[in-house]
């Protein structure tokens, strides 16, 4: 019955919003019932603030989005919050008979995003709370504003409320290499099959060349630069799973890793990525063959730990025979 009511209340509101809105031709439409920006592009800095105070802060440069360290966020996840933000539109006055309910759970279980522009000037500021029964609605209203609302997007059936209170992990990038503009070294160790490790670098021509990463004679290989390239290519193209608690990496720090990338780039920046099976680690006592392998904790050498797919991985796990050309294959230097 309450539901029945709510429900009809929640429509005959909608209907009374609608004529007024109607009436007016959309002018002198209250500013307590706009939680949208039109024009997204207008949105330099996001600012997510919940109760315990804990605050999340994305700022927007060229092409990405970074949080207060700079770290740059996952790309769907930004545009996600972008077109919540543009597409968000007011659906309901909140009925009589929940407006206590819903003005406590405001109170309490709400976080607050601010929306700046370029200048740092406040484009949009609003409280963020719980969803309706239906979970097809969510708490909102604007702040400074005595007028709390529901919300959604039309045509999209579910609450907003879980894309403005993601977790750190979250928000982070799940790219596990960054943009290489140039190569200058790439060392691949298999430290379980030691005759597919290899390193490539350029030589005083500029010249690239492949050596075997533990030969016990310094010979080296006129390397397939098409090989190289499309290599290179699919380094650029790696994605994790998820980004895990670093307090996991403990369990790491006594295994040999199968495989161990390491990239350098023309500026000496060194980018590192050691690739841990799975059930390496959560089941040490399984006879394990490489098959049966799905996942990998992927450290990196800025201390994150991620978790990603063989079948994405596999993909630049590629041993040396496979980049020596038939040309130049096993001349010294």
């Amino acid at each position: 019955m309450k539901r029945l009511s709510w429900i009809i209340s929640s429509v005959l509101l909608l209907l009374i919003g609608y004529y007024f809105y109607s009436q007016n031709q959309g002018e002198g439409i209250r500013e307590d019932l706009v939680l949208h920006v039109e024009d997204t592009a207008d949105i330099a800095q996001i600012i997510i603030l919940n109760r315990a105070g804990k605050k999340q802060s994305f700022s927007r440069r060229k092409n990405y989005w970074v949080n207060e360290k700079d770290e740059v966020l996952r790309a769907d996840a930004i545009n996600n919050l972008l077109a919540t933000i543009h597409s968000q539109r007011v659906s309901s006055l909140i009925p009589k008979a929940a407006m206590d309910n819903v003005v406590k759970d405001l109170s309490s279980n709400s976080v607050l995003v601010q929306l700046m522009d370029k200048k740092g000037d406040k484009l949009l500021s609003f409280y963020v709370g719980g969803v309706t029964p239906d979970d097809r609605g969510t708490f909102m209203i604007r702040e400074q504003s005595e007028i709390p609302v529901i919300v959604n997007i039309p045509g999209f059936e579910g609450n907003l409320r879980t894309r403005y209170i993601m977790s750190e992990n979250d928000w982070a990038s799940r790219e596990l290499l960054p943009e290489l503009n140039s190569v200058k070294q790439i060392r691949l160790d298999f430290p379980r099959q030691q005759e597919e490790s290899f390193i490539f670098r350029y030589n005083e021509d500029n010249i690239g060349y492949v050596q075997k990463r533990w030969d016990t004679e310094v010979r080296y290989s006129e390397i397939n630069t098409d090989k190289l390239k499309v290599y290179i290519d699919r380094l650029q193209n790696l994605y994790a799973e998820a980004l895990l608690d670093p307090a996991k990496i403990e369990d790491l720090e006594d295994v040999v890793p199968f495989c161990v990338l390491e990239v350098v780039d023309e500026e000496d920046e060194i980018y590192s990525l050691s690739f841990f099976p799975q059930i390496w680690i959560d089941m040490p006592n399984e006879e394990v063959n490489m098959p049966t392998v799905e996942r990998y904790y992927t450290y990196r050498n800025d201390g994150k730990l991620f978790l990603t797919q063989h079948l994405l991985m596999q993909k630049i796990f590629i041993g040396y025979e496979h980049f020596v050309s038939s040309l130049g294959s096993g001349s010294k230097m």
